[in-house]
């Protein structure tokens, strides 16, 4: 869960999913709008034994068929959590 104070500085869309439980061997996926620019995403893991294949994917539309992925990133054991960078861009491919 996020603090109030970090969850009064990021879209609400991505606020909103830091309380989300996500279960195991599923796919998810959320669509919304980022302000150009830069961001951190971190990345937890409860029990410090990976993600055990599990996958983050951020992409970049840039119209409706067409995108480039902007982030791809796992846990490995042992990790509880590691920060990642990424930017969204005008233009990216």
């Amino acid at each position: 869960m996020l603090p109030s104070s970090v969850k009064n500085k990021v879209p609400a869309a991505v606020s909103a999913d830091a309380d989300t439980e996500y279960k195991d061997y599923r796919s998810y996926y959320k669509y919304m709008c980022l302000p150009l620019g830069r961001y951190n995403l971190n990345l937890f893991d409860s029990y410090g034994d990976g993600w055990d294949g599990g996958r983050i994917t951020i992409t970049q539309m840039v119209n409706a068929s067409a995108g480039c992925q902007l982030l791809s990133e796992t846990l490995l054991p042992p990790s509880t959590g590691k920060a990642v960078a990424f930017a969204v861009t005008v233009g990216c491919c």
